[in-house]
């Protein structure tokens, strides 16, 4: 369950999107508008149309057939095959219709997504990328089925130019797929975001969330600096009510102490290892040297 924000964390989410994602938006706006004019247009395909006439049975005379260049869209196309064409185009329009309701399905999840105000630290959905891709896979469907349905006519002579413009609204469909997957990014993994407050703890905090923990600087007994890195985020993940940033210099909210090292506290003689402990307990050593005040004894 997501948990409640605050009306300080809530954003709207178009203000957060990357310009990948609004790139996205926009193509996904200029491919809807390229289908509809394709989708309502009747110049789809070329086809001829030829009037036979026959003379007369008392006259010696043979008339010409007229020949008929016509256009076609998606609702008018002819058939010349019977019922097995009339089913093609059938299964062609249906494809297309509800690919025209994909897109305005993604549209409105689109303005849903982006127009409500969230947390943005915390809410992340796909919804709006899996309306996209099944729309394209509609779009693709309908045309693959309308080109097989033209393989089957006879008479069509060439293609017309709402035909291409329909082919670019699809190839506009996915292109908005991967600009849409590639921008929209959980905002605290790896995105540069801002946190509200309320005005009287000093409005606006900006935060880089690529790295949410922090270091420590530690201090070896030999005086050699270490960065050690923390378990622990130093601020919560939730950005509800956090105070004002200190001048001063003083560590951040919530922050961990210093972790520091553990330093032995009986430091050992390194002058002579010690002898006569090491013979007592059955090591194979050198003869000793002569006893004097230098070997440390055992207290």
């Amino acid at each position: 369950m997501m948990p409640e924000t605050s009306q300080y964390s809530a954003v709207s989410l178009f203000k957060t999107r990357p310009i990948v994602y609004k790139l996205g938006l926009f193509c996904l706006f200029c491919s809807f508008i390229s289908f509809l004019i394709g989708f309502s247009s009747a110049y789809w395909i070329r086809y001829e149309y030829k009037e036979e006439r026959y003379g007369s049975e008392h006259l010696d005379v043979d008339l010409q057939d007229t020949h008929y260049e016509l256009y076609a869209g998606l609702w008018n196309a002819p058939c010349s095959s019977g019922a097995a064409c009339n089913t093609g185009i059938l299964v062609a329009q249906i494809a297309f219709s509800f690919h025209l309701a994909g897109y305005v399905i993604s549209l409105l999840v689109a303005a849903y997504e982006n127009c409500k105000k969230v947390d943005p630290l915390i809410y992340h959905s796909r919804v709006l990328e899996l309306c996209v891709f099944v729309t394209g896979i509609l779009g693709t469907a309908g045309m693959a089925v309308f080109m097989v349905w033209y393989s089957t006519s006879f008479y069509h002579t060439g293609f017309k130019w709402s035909l291409a413009v329909t082919s670019l609204s699809l190839t506009g469909i996915y292109i908005t797929f991967l600009l849409l997957a590639v921008g929209n990014r959980k905002q605290f993994l790896s995105t540069r975001g801002t946190v509200l407050v309320p005005p009287q703890q000093g409005g606006v905090i900006y935060y880089n969330t690529g790295n949410a923990c922090g270091t420590t600087v530690v201090h070896s007994q030999f005086g050699n600096q270490s960065h050690v890195q923390q378990t622990q985020p130093l601020l919560p993940q939730q950005p509800y009510f956090y105070p004002q940033v200190n001048n001063l210099g003083a560590p951040p909210a919530y922050s961990l102490p210093p972790a520091y090292p553990s330093l032995n506290s009986q430091p050992q003689s390194f002058a002579y290892p010690n002898y006569y402990e090491q013979q007592r307990e059955g090591h194979a050593m050198a003869s000793a040297p002569p006893y004097d005040s230098t070997v440390p004894q055992k207290s």
